[in-house]
């Protein structure tokens, strides 16, 4: 597979008090600033060289509030790669053996796959999105 990255997802529990951090800290300027109705959650995208941070709230009770719960504000969520051929890529890790890839493709905005797996090799699961390279490298789609 012939990956780049478009976006590091990083769950937050203030996304103005977190956005303000990047801002400062690593002159980092907001890109873009979105909600996301599939995972009931609130995003802003701050460009970071050729990748950006995605800053990830959660809006309700769930999957992403629990995460948030259990691991705490400004920790790693997931990675989102640019992938030439999406059916291929989730095809891939859907077929690997020593990968269980969840069975709910979830499409969100922007075209983006997302999924979760969990590889043999590691202790825990990984999160991933996965995006077209028809959609990630295009300029008026970034950072979504």
């Amino acid at each position: 597979m012939n990956l780049q990255i478009h976006h590091v997802g990083i769950v937050v529990e203030d996304i103005d008090r977190a956005k303000e951090v990047y801002e400062k800290a690593f002159g980092l300027n907001l890109k873009g600033r979105y909600v996301v109705k599939e995972f009931q959650a609130e995003c802003a995208f701050l460009l970071a060289g050729n990748t950006y941070i995605e800053l990830v709230k959660p809006l309700a009770a769930g999957g992403l509030k629990k995460f948030l719960d259990r691991h705490g504000s400004g920790t790693l969520h997931h990675i989102c790669y640019i992938v030439d051929d999406i059916e291929a890529a989730w095809k891939d890790f859907a077929e690997d053996p020593d990968c269980w890839c969840d069975a709910v493709r979830r499409m969100t905005m922007g075209g983006l796959l997302a999924l979760a797996f969990r590889h043999r090799l590691m202790d825990g699961e990984a999160r991933a999105a996965l995006m077209p390279r028809s959609i990630g490298e295009t300029e008026a789609s970034a950072p979504l």
